[in-house]
């Protein structure tokens, strides 16, 4: 109905909480609390990947380069420059990325490697074989297998930080 959502939201909170004699609450506001104006949404401060929280992150620009330089959760692909979470580099080799015809996904170890080193890989059998997804991830950079879904990935990229991430906080 074009009303703006913190108006819409006060509303239905106060529906049937008001008397006869007094107005209803969202209508008298305190001094310097906005009059009648609904407050505007926050713009977010926080990093959606790493979930560091930055004031400057309210301007898009700071955040952009955050992503392309300092999130420890992101890369950016070497073969296509796309800013990628690390948690999906594999996958973006294999499917998304525009040089996904330079990999093949290794049966044993379940990543994704250079056509060019594929068949040494194979023959050195060296790699480790893949658990569960749901006992663990794999880290692309150091190869070690770490905690299962997102929580993995942040006690290994940011609490304990990957001894191969250049972006480790």
């Amino acid at each position: 109905s074009g009303e703006p959502i913190a108006s819409s939201r006060m509303k239905s909170s106060t529906k049937g909480a008001t008397n006869e004699a007094s107005p209803a609450p969202n209508k008298r506001k305190a001094p310097g609390k906005g009059g009648n104006k609904p407050k505007p949404i926050p713009k977010k401060e926080v990093c959606s990947f790493c979930g560091r929280t930055d004031p400057s992150f309210s301007n898009p620009d700071a955040v952009d380069i955050h992503m392309f330089r300092e999130c420890p959760m992101l890369t950016v692909c070497t073969n296509c420059n796309l800013v990628v979470p690390l948690a999906d580099l594999n996958d973006h080799f294999l499917e998304a990325c525009e040089a996904k015809d330079q990999f093949k996904q290794c049966d044993r170890c379940k990543e994704a490697i250079a056509v060019k080193e594929f068949d040494q890989h194979v023959e050195e059998g060296l790699c480790t074989e893949a658990k569960s997804a749901s006992k663990n991830n794999r880290c692309p950079l150091c190869h070690q297998d770490i905690g299962p879904g997102a929580e993995g990935w942040k006690k290994h990229l940011i609490h304990e930080g990957c001894p191969n991430n250049d972006r480790a906080p």
